[in-house]
């Protein structure tokens, strides 16, 4: 069986395979056909037997007709009652000799040239003719157009302007735009990468630089004050008086000696202080005479040298008891060592009664203990001897090398955005440190560890919290097992690099990312000093929250828009309107999607961009440009603009765009076909088949009236809405075959062939001479479409053609009652087979007749608009519901 989309779908696919060379069409038609063999074989075969040549030889003599005189209506049909097998043939024959080249005569007999169904069956024995018989219609170029090549047929695109050309490529567009975004995000990631291994580089060579100054200054601080109180210790004046003072056993026995010895110290300091022009180097703040403590082999001190230069014996003073500390530091000088005495307070060393009577003026002063050597010593002595020949030793405290010190690394880290800082074996802090608070009184810092803190805010608690304890003597001491401490429970580890500090006198660099004493994230590098007894700590703060592509975001965020802008201001300026309608009409609306495709125009869904009307665009496909199909399609268009019934479609516009592609906007008919209503509710009710078939008889009537024809009435041409007020809305379309019933020289005529309409749906006159008009053949299909409401199913349908052209012109179609199964009021069938009565004057004599005799079943059959309202809601979609 052969329905409308069927046939429709044959001929298309017909046409767009004669376009392309032979030796492509077959598999062009199979791509097509997407593996329907019986569509496959139909139109291979209309391919193999269809001949251009004399296509456009029909075509020509046709058109030689139209400009003649116009002839009376009927003239060269058969007017018999009943037409016989014989008809039918000559029918067929005389649409074969036509494709063929020889025209019929006025009285319908043939003209005697090459007989073309020599090669056919019998036509009274069969309503079929032979497949070489077959006819069809003359191309849709002219002779001198150019053939497209195979592969570059386009079947529904078409090119409307040069915005909407755009719109086609519209996601090749975007997609290019999204590539190169993301192509610049990946260099921007990649040189934020390389940006970032640089400033890593930098900053560890920074940190590098930073401890190397700091070593090479601590080492100047500090040998200095070292080489005095060697050098100090060697005097000997200094051996003279520490053996001059242990050799009598009784403070009697020094009595008048007692004082001239002591001199002999405070000569010395002063005598060395004197001779030493070294002390005073480029680049160091001017060296001050320290003050000297001298003590014996027994660890009781002997003489104070203050650095005023007054002297003051401490022989005859009872036995003094010095604290663990400064004993062991002591003992380590009296066994051959020299011992720096890190920056703590003075008791801790001397005691508090020697503490005293210095009153340094730094709480926390550097000293240096040195051992004082017989003079008889050589230096290639071992230990021991070495040991044994030390008579005493000599504590040698400078009064600001702790202040220089702190303000030397104080300087190093503000000018290389560092911290550096000191540290002892145990991580303890030697030195200031400039992320600590100033508020943290001198005293507190020789007690802070330096250990690994999670967050900011628990450092800060740390150290509020050791201000609150300054009683205590360090850190540690803050915690006991027994009774808990407000310090907490938790013993922090020591940071990396106070870890690691003592392990090696080599610098360590650490570039991974560490955690230190102020709970933020740092890289650092450091270096113990083993003749100071200290390490040097160097770190910089790493950002722990830095944002990747933290330096070239802003310039990849920049390179990003400027990709995107200019698509952005394109699509706005498309939105906007044209910027002269007269040069881009299509400039004044804008498309939103593709409504479908007849075989000449593409129809679009669109709006006018000022107005924000929903409007119907009709294109002439890109493949339909010829003079012929623009003659066509201006014609459509004028013919459907002649009309006024409110059941013809609206035009609103027409013209041609820049590039000469002609356009047509039409009121954008919201609901569905006739073929869609059956298909989705199967046969309609009497009722409602009259209802709108009033309707479509009144736009039809109209056309008459006004002396055209619309020779393709069908279903599909017919759209159904519905109206709030009446119901259901009959509106009549397509006028792409209607043409004057009287030819007019002024107006263009187009060859008639069989291609011309619907077959299913066209009188049998229209197959015996198409060229010839009569409104009675709209009539006939008014009827059919009567019958399409009423049954479901289209009068006839074949797959083949020619069969159901046989059928056409000799047999009825089944009775109404058998497709719906169900009786149907007989009137009302009578009225049905008038209209599709084979011979025309057995008809309904005009649209304005049909109309009568409906009107008089509607009080019989009311169909109202609460019918039309409860189908719609029953049986439409989505989308359509809305609009009830």
């Amino acid at each position: 069986m052969m329905d409308a989309d069927r046939y429709q779908r044959v001929r298309d696919l017909f046409w767009e395979a004669e376009e392309i060379e032979e030796d492509a069409r077959e598999k062009f038609i199979r791509d097509q056909a997407s593996g329907d063999e019986e569509l496959i074989r139909e139109v291979l075969s209309l391919l193999a037997e269809h001949d251009p040549n004399a296509a456009r030889v029909e075509g020509a003599a046709n058109r030689r007709k139209s400009g003649s005189a116009s002839s009376p209506f009927g003239q060269g049909l058969p007017t018999p009652r009943e037409t016989t097998g014989s008809e039918v043939a000559r029918a067929i024959r005389s649409m074969a000799e036509t494709a063929s080249g020889s025209t019929p005569d006025s009285n319908g007999d043939q003209s005697p040239t090459a007989d073309p169904i020599s090669a056919s069956r019998d036509a009274s024995d069969g309503h079929t003719v032979h497949a070489a018989q077959r006819t069809h219609a003359m191309p849709r170029h002219d002779s001198d157009r150019p053939q497209r090549p195979g592969g570059q047929h386009r079947k529904t695109l078409t090119s409307i302007g040069p915005i909407d050309r755009a719109k086609q490529y519209n996601w090749l567009v975007w997609l290019l735009a999204a590539t190169t975004i993301i192509c610049i995000w990946l260099v921007a990631a990649w040189v934020d990468r390389r940006i970032q291994q640089q400033a890593e580089k930098s900053a560890q060579q920074s940190l590098s630089l930073a401890l190397d100054y700091s070593t090479l200054k601590i080492k100047q601080l500090l040998h200095r004050d070292q080489l005095f109180a060697i050098d100090l210790a060697g005097q000997p004046d200094v051996q003279e008086a520490i053996q001059s003072l242990t050799r009598f056993d009784s403070t009697a026995e020094l009595s008048g000696s007692a004082d001239e010895i002591i001199q002999q110290f405070s000569d010395a300091v002063r005598n060395l202080k004197s001779q030493s022009s070294e002390l005073s180097s480029h680049g160091l703040p001017a060296f001050q005479t320290p003050d000297v403590i001298f003590f014996s082999r027994d660890l009781q001190p002997l003489a104070i040298v203050f650095a005023n230069g007054n002297i003051r014996s401490m022989v005859d003073q009872a036995s003094t008891r010095l604290p663990p500390d400064g004993a062991a530091d002591l003992a380590r000088a009296l066994s051959g060592r020299t011992v720096l005495h890190a920056s703590e307070p003075l008791a801790t060393l001397l005691g508090e009664t020697l503490a005293d009577e210095l009153n340094a003026s730094e709480i926390n002063p550097l000293a240096w203990i040195v051992p004082v050597h017989a003079h008889t010593a050589k230096p290639s002595e071992g230990t021991n001897a070495r040991r044994s020949d030390v008579l005493g030793a000599a504590i040698v405290i400078s009064p600001n090398t702790n202040r220089w010190l702190n303000e030397a690394l104080s300087s190093i880290s503000h000018s290389n955005s560092v911290d550096a800082f000191m540290v002892d074996r145990d991580g303890f802090m030697q030195t200031h440190s400039v992320n600590l608070p100033e508020d943290v009184p001198p005293a507190l810092r020789a007690k802070f560890r330096v250990t690994e803190i999670a967050t900011s805010s628990e450092a800060e608690a740390r150290l509020n919290q050791m201000v609150d304890q300054q009683d205590l003597s360090t850190e540690s001491e803050s915690f006991n097992t027994e009774g808990g401490s407000s310090l907490g429970h938790t013993v922090n580890p020591l940071t990396i690099a106070a870890a690691s500090v003592s392990h090696s006198p080599e610098a360590q660099l650490h570039g991974q990312r560490y955690r230190t004493y102020t709970g933020k994230w740092c890289i650092g590098v450091w270096q113990w000093l083993p003749e100071f007894g200290m390490g040097l700590i160097v770190e910089r703060d790493s950002n722990q929250d830095a944002y990747p592509l933290s330096s070239t975001w802003p310039w990849a965020l920049l390179l990003s828009l400027a990709s995107v802008a200019p698509i952005l201001v394109a699509k706005r300026l498309a939105k906007g309107p044209a910027p002269s309608a007269l040069k881009q009409p299509l400039g004044r609306y804008h498309i939103h999607e593709e409504l479908g495709a007849g075989g000449m125009g593409v129809v679009y869904r669109a709006s006018h961009t000022e107005l924000g009307r929903d409007i119907a665009l009709k294109v002439l496909r890109v493949d339909r440009q010829d003079d012929d199909d623009h003659r066509r399609f201006d014609r459509e268009a004028r013919l459907a603009a002649s009309l006024s019934s409110p059941h013809s479609v609206t035009i609103y516009d027409y013209g041609r765009n820049e590039h000469g592609e002609a356009f047509c906007v039409m009121k954008l008919l919201d609901g569905l076909t006739l073929s869609e209503i059956v298909a989705r509710s199967g046969h309609q009710s009497p009722a409602r088949a009259i209802w709108i078939m009033r309707q479509v008889c009144q736009a039809v009537l109209e056309a008459h009236s006004k002396g055209l024809m619309h020779r393709d009435l069908k279903p599909q041409n017919i759209m159904l809405s519905f109206d709030t007020i009446v119901g259901d809305w009959a509106v009549v379309f397509d006028f792409g075959l209607a043409k004057p019933l009287e030819p007019n020289q002024g107006v263009f005529q187009t060859a008639e062939t069989v291609w011309a309409g619907t077959p299913m749906y066209m009188a049998p006159e229209r197959f015996r001479a198409p060229s010839v008009m009569d409104p009675r053949s709209d009539v006939y299909s008014l009827g059919c479409v009567l019958y399409f409401l009423l049954t479901g199913r289209p009068p006839f349908a074949e797959c083949d053609p020619e069969s159901m052209f046989a059928l056409i012109l000799t047999q009825q179609p089944l009775e109404i009652e058998t497709h719906r199964g169900e009786a149907i009021d007989s009137e009302l069938d009578t009225l049905v087979q008038a209209c599709m009565a084979k011979d025309k004057h057995d008809r309904v004599g005009s649209v304005a007749d049909l109309i009568q005799r409906l009107d008089s079943f509607a009080p019989r059959y009311p169909w109202t608009q609460e019918d039309a309202h409860h189908w719609w809601q029953r049986h439409a979609d989505e989308e359509l519901a809305k609009k009830l």
